[in-house]
């Protein structure tokens, strides 16, 4: 499927341009709110023939969105911007393989009446009595076997391949092409059919069905030049050469829980790749949305595979828009392949887990409920949909209910990409101050308590470095644990404590440290090795000696400098530009409270630009107070149950590897 990644190359650059135009127009797509890597992948069975501007926003949302062939021309726009918004998802064109809606020529959807203008009676499945089948109310089916009867020269798969690839596929909307309905037989369903048309009950009805279909999979391929995806609908293996994949529909059918599994797994070892397996868990029909049990066992059963997840409706009505805290977890990528932990294989009912590189997913594929030990501690979501089950505890062991799944993360052990005092305790919250996960106390063995600890990748090579600060003193390690700066940057008489942020001026650049102490009235910038870029600036003057907390980010521009004023003098926040020339902005933070103000910066609010997070350094009543790019006030949110009065440092993390940052908030003590 060589050519499939780079026809996706170029409409994923498209996209982009399309995305640049709408900027330039004025219009703001959260495109990048919508990109995302790792586990889960999700998938939603979209069916309505018509979009409106806030389904688009929710379906952008998915990993794998299949849409009705009549969307692309009642809103052509809108597909193209699901595109805009989310220039990864994959859109599959539904169409049935083996039916049409009776009386389609005068339908209301333009592509099916086009489809049935093109199919002569003849077409149509029969059984001898010349009396037309249906499978769906308001169908007839029509003859996809491979003993059908000519028509000009050629049988209906033909037909049907050539109006995929013309009409469907040649409009640029889509990834690839989504056939419902591509059974392994019919025999199940009926014999009593006539597919030649003599007026006779054929024989082996299932292998003429079998090969019509194999036919109708490589005819698409062979006229899109192996250009899109063919992902079928249905419990069979029958088409692993054929398909790059299968949505099991109505999860877990074919055999049971053990049997659909079997048929997921088969076809992630398929010849065609990419590989798109779904899996389609339903309400059956029902509208229950809030059965997270039955939501989270087809979740959980997905993640033993590779594959994608969607929890609807069920077959009368695909096209819901529902989200699940689940959702929002993000496990990163698989380490290793599912285990059983009864020891059975292949899939046989019993628990099922699969470590992620950020967490675990368990399923319990029997209908009795299990006791389970995780061999270690994880971290539950924390959620608002079922918070019974998912309360943010961390516990070694899980009463997992019969068909239920359970989704958890790993502990922290530390932490990355922001600063914290060796032994400190540390939270996260949202910016409206609800817990993002749960605290821990932070601690590297190797070094003394109270050290201000750094741990990320400063050079852009992808290995991860450290800073040390002791006092007084910097140190800065590559990734080998070898020295690259080992110096007192204020001199090893001052009395302070080192206050550090890292950051990046441009994408893309090496990381950059904005060096101040908690005494004196110097600031510095530094390369991420150690090399003076700005010397000792004195924003205050050379007579203040209160310190600086600091912070870098984009607020105005990127690489802003900012600045908490430290004791002795009003609380404010000054802004300047990344070599200190220029002073942008100064405002209040805690009006005439002279105790000293600590600063953080990180896009709370998902908008794209960062803002900033001032606390008290230390005192009674402390308050997390968030500003904009220009000092207007966003929120605040108390720190009243927080180990009670003391002094705190913040700052800024993806703890959920979620591509948003929280705030952190650290006891400085």
């Amino acid at each position: 499927m060589v050519k499939f990644f780079h026809a996706h190359i170029y409409r994923t650059i498209v996209a982009i341009w399309i995305g640049i135009m709408f900027l330039v127009l004025g219009v703001v797509p959260h495109s990048m709110s919508y990109a995302k890597d790792g586990f889960p992948k999700l998938a939603n069975y979209y069916l309505h023939w018509e979009l409106d501007e806030a389904a688009v926003q929710e379906l952008a949302r998915y990993d794998v969105v299949v849409l009705d062939m009549e969307t692309q021309v009642r809103s052509p726009e809108l597909v193209r911007k699901l595109k805009i918004l989310n220039p990864h998802i994959i859109l599959l064109v539904y169409i049935t393989a083996e039916e049409i809606q009776d009386n389609a020529a005068n339908s209301a959807s333009v592509m099916r009446r086009k489809l049935a203008n093109e199919i002569p009676d003849l077409w149509y499945l029969t059984a001898p009595s010349g009396q037309h089948l249906s499978f769906w109310s308001g169908t007839s089916m029509l003859n996809l076997a491979d003993n059908g009867p000519m028509v000009n020269g050629e049988r209906f798969p033909k037909l049907l391949a050539r109006f995929v690839t013309q009409e469907l596929l040649s409009s640029g909307l889509w990834d690839g092409v989504f056939y419902d309905n591509t059974w392994d037989g019919i025999s199940w369903f009926t014999t009593n059919v006539d597919f030649d048309h003599d007026g006779n009950l054929d024989t082996e009805v299932d292998e003429h069905w079998r090969s019509g279909l194999r036919y109708l999979f490589n005819e698409t391929r062979r006229l899109t030049g192996d250009q899109y995806l063919i992902v079928g609908n249905g419990g069979t293996k029958a088409y692993q050469n054929e398909l790059n994949g299968l949505m099991l529909e109505n999860f877990p059918n074919t055999g049971g829980w053990s049997g659909t599994m079997d048929i997921y797994h088969f076809y992630e070892q398929g010849q065609r790749t990419p590989h798109v397996m779904i899996i389609n868990r339903t309400t059956l029909n029902s509208g229950k949305r809030t059965n997270y049990r039955s939501m989270r066992f087809g979740l959980a059963s997905a993640l033993l595979g590779n594959g994608y997840y969607g929890f609807d409706y069920g077959d009368k009505d695909h096209g819901q828009l529902w989200w699940y805290d689940e959702y929002n977890a993000k496990l990163g990528d698989p380490i290793g392949a599912p285990v059983s932990l009864n020891g059975n294989r292949p899939f046989t009912e019993g628990v099922w887990r699969r470590e992620f590189k950020n967490g675990v997913a368990i399923v319990n594929a029997a209908k009795d409920a299990q006791d389970v030990d995780l061999g270690g501690e994880y971290e539950k979501l924390i959620g608002q949909q079922d918070p019974t089950t998912n309360d943010g505890s961390i516990t070694d062991k899980v009463h997992l209910s019969g068909y239920d799944g359970l989704i958890m993360y790993k502990t922290f052990k530390t932490v990355q990409n922001v600063f914290f005092k060796n032994g400190s305790f540390v939270r996260f919250f949202k910016a409206d101050g609800t817990r993002a996960r749960n605290g821990f106390f932070a601690f590297e063995e190797g070094f003394p308590g109270g050290a201000k600890i750094y741990n990320g990748d400063l050079d852009g090579d992808g290995t991860p470095e450290k800073i040390v600060a002791t006092g007084a003193k910097l140190e800065i390690f590559n990734s080998q644990g070898e020295h690259w700066f080992n110096e007192y940057p204020f001199g090893n008489t001052n009395k302070g404590e080192l206050n550090i942020a890292v950051g990046r001026v441009a994408p893309g650049q090496p990381a950059e440290l904005v060096v101040a102490s908690s005494v004196g009235g110097a600031v510095k910038v530094y390369n991420y090795h150690g090399e003076v870029i700005h010397d000792s600036v004195y924003p205050l003057g050379k007579k203040y000696r209160g310190g600086f907390s600091v912070a870098i980010g984009q607020l105005l521009e990127a690489g802003d400098i900012i600045l908490g004023v430290g004791q002795g003098k009003p609380a404010e926040i000054l802004v300047y530009n990344s070599r200190l020339t220029k002073q942008k902005k100064r405002f209040s933070a805690e009006g005439r409270f002279i105790g000293g103000v600590n600063v953080a910066v990180g896009d709370w609010n998902g908008d794209g630009h960062d803002e900033i997070a001032a606390i008290r350094a230390n005192g009674k009543n402390v308050v997390v107070r968030l500003f904009g790019s220009t000092g207007q006030k966003l929120g605040t949110f108390p720190l009243t149950t927080f180990f009670g009065n003391q002094a705190f440092a913040l700052g800024a993390v993806d703890p959920n590897a979620s591509g948003k940052q929280e705030i952190v908030v650290m006891s400085a003590n």
